[in-house]
């Protein structure tokens, strides 16, 4: 199992990192970024969410787990 930390562009996002794990055999390699853009990009192969209730405070609260079987480059837009 493999973490993937990833960073979220958008301003107005709650959590601007994120965790994205990964099962498999090798460790997976991120496309390299583009020396015009700031961020990378890349899809993910059959990204799944999975509600999870935290307990660590004194009120637990919903996070989410997220999982994935790979990453792949995406093309340039035309």
């Amino acid at each position: 199992m493999w973490a993937v930390r990833v960073m979220d562009a958008d301003p107005t996002a709650r959590t601007a990192e994120l965790k994205v794990k990964i099962a498999a055999e090798v460790a997976p390699v991120p496309p390299t970024r583009s020396r015009v853009r700031r961020f990378g990009r890349w899809s993910w192969t059959r990204l799944q969410i999975h509600p999870v209730v935290g307990l660590q405070r004194s009120r637990p609260r919903v996070m989410f787990a997220l999982r994935a079987s790979g990453m792949r480059r995406v093309a340039a837009a035309g």
